[in-house]
Formats: structure tokens, C-alpha cells, sequence
């Protein structure tokens, strides 16, 4: 981000961790393939929950999201279009 006053620290990144955890093990999917999913699109949501809603500046959120999406690509192996895809318009 280009703002100095942004703080972020490792209670951010265990906020993201929390979130992720809090997940209730009876609404997990019984197929492996669609909880991998399910857990990586949880991810996505909780790293713009604690990061993404802190930011002021759009220019700095469109930096979050691309970073977001090339993260996911090279670390989750998930194309970001198609792992967020159901929230797109039918």
C-alpha cells in the first residue's frame, strides 16, 4: 500500500489464521477436492475481511486484490476467477 500510516502486524495475520479456523467442521464438504476449495475461498474472504476493509484508498485496494489473485494462483495452485467464480452474475 502507499499510505504510511497503514499498520499492519502479526495480530492481522492471526486474525486471517482465526478466521479460517473458525470454520465449523460439521459444514465442511465430504469431498476433499471441494473442501480444499472451500478453504482456500475462506482464505480469500478473510484476508479481505481484515486487510482489504482497512484500506482508504482504492488505488491501494486494487494493489490488495492483485496480490490476492497472484498469490492464489502461484500458492493455492487455483486459478482466482475460478475459485471466486460462483460470486459472479449468472
Amino acid at each position: 500500500p502507499t499510505k504510511s500510516h497503514y499498520v499492519f502486524n502479526l495480530r492481522d495475520f492471526a486474525r486471517v489464521v482465526q478466521g479460517v479456523m473458525m470454520m465449523p467442521v460439521g459444514l465442511m464438504p465430504d469431498d476433499p477436492i471441494d473442501s480444499q476449495k472451500l478453504f482456500k475461498r475462506l482464505w480469500v474472504h478473510e484476508v479481505f475481511r481484515v486487510f482489504y476493509d482497512r484500506l482508504v484508498d482504492n488505488k491501494d485496494r486494487a494493489w490488495l486484490i492483485e496480490q490476492v489473485k497472484t498469490t492464489v494462483s502461484s500458492r493455492l495452485s487455483e486459478p482466482f476467477d475460478q475459485l471466486m467464480g460462483h460470486l459472479q452474475d449468472p
